[in-house]
């Protein structure tokens, strides 16, 4: 572990995906190398790949989890911390996967980055300031992310909880729904809808993904003048 400390994300993922547990001594060898700083002399770019292959396993959630639980997340960003309501985000973002066929989204969205999106995902509300918005600048820097990855995972989380309080409302009209998805990217309406709480809220979102975003006007406002 000390000598390449990429195999203690290799053994993670080995590990649940086989359904094996390591020996007491390995796993103490493995918290050894986590606590001595060994996570942060992996290249990020490395660190990056390594990463992404956990987060596109089937068993992911459980992966993610002793990620966190290891400490091989809080070792290169002490600020990432496991709250319930982000275990309950990736755990539906894992297993509602499939459901996502239902939303004829333009672009191909990645399970691996919406992951991470959620690992990143902020305590609270009252958080996403400068905090939220370093830490999430600084993990897309030390990954390498490029452009569009990089604004996806900074936007998304704000983009996501603006969604959550208009679509959850009871008497909303068509058009505000349509006004505050249409601001958000792909990936931000994807994890909208797979974290939805209410089928209210996940049937808003496909009505707007497959009907009300590719109606066209036939006036316009100069027409109505």
């Amino acid at each position: 572990f000390r000598e390449d400390p990429t195999r203690i994300i290799r053994a993670i993922r080995y590990e649940v995906r086989l359904g094996f547990h390591m020996t007491q001594d390995t796993l103490t060898r493995m918290k050894n190398a986590i606590n001595a700083g060994c996570i942060t002399r992996i290249p990020g770019e490395r660190l990056r790949d390594e990463l992404v292959l956990n987060l596109k396993e089937h068993t992911a959630y459980e992966g993610i989890l002793r990620l966190f639980r290891y400490g091989v997340f809080s070792s290169v960003w002490p600020e990432l911390t496991l709250t319930t309501a982000k275990k309950r985000y990736i755990q539906r973002i894992v297993t509602g996967w499939q459901s996502l066929r239902k939303l004829e989204l333009n672009v191909l969205v990645e399970r691996w980055l919406c992951l991470l999106i959620a690992v990143c995902w902020t305590a609270s509300p009252s958080n996403l300031g400068k905090k939220s918005l370093l830490l999430k600048r600084k993990v897309t820097s030390y990954l390498g992310l490029d452009k569009q990855q990089s604004q996806t995972l900074i936007n998304s989380e704000v983009q996501i909880r603006k969604a959550q309080r208009i679509i959850c409302k009871k008497d909303i009209s068509a058009s505000a729904i349509y006004s505050i998805l249409d601001s958000c990217n792909e990936y931000a309406i994807a994890i909208a809808f797979l974290i939805a709480d209410s089928s209210i809220a996940k049937n808003r979102i496909k009505r707007y993904v497959n009907d009300w975003k590719k109606r066209k006007l036939l006036l316009n406002g100069n027409d109505l003048k």
